[in-house]
């Protein structure tokens, strides 16, 4: 878990990217991407979240971030709420 300084410093961060790519991606490729997730993951079950991301994200480069391989879902989705309380607008 990050502590409140990070979380801060990542908020910071989420700030001056929306300020400066207002709406400059196709909000239609959220849905395709969960989409083929969700088709990829139901046939490879046994894989958490950050370990299927990673393997996907492997075919095209080497990728290693341990810390997402080894992220527990129910703490990504813990993660996830929080974030969304935290922020009422996402």
């Amino acid at each position: 878990m990050l502590n409140a300084k990070e979380n801060q410093s990542i908020q910071s961060v989420v700030d001056k990217v929306n300020k400066l790519c207002k709406n400059k991606r196709d909000p239609e490729r959220i849905e395709k991407i969960l989409t083929s997730i969700q088709h990829l993951w139901e046939k490879q079950p046994d894989l958490r979240l950050g370990q299927l991301l990673i393997w996907v994200m492997s075919h095209r480069k080497s990728i290693t971030c341990p810390d997402m391989f080894y992220f527990e879902d129910d703490d990504l989705l813990s993660c996830i709420e929080i974030t969304t309380k935290r922020n009422n607008n996402v």
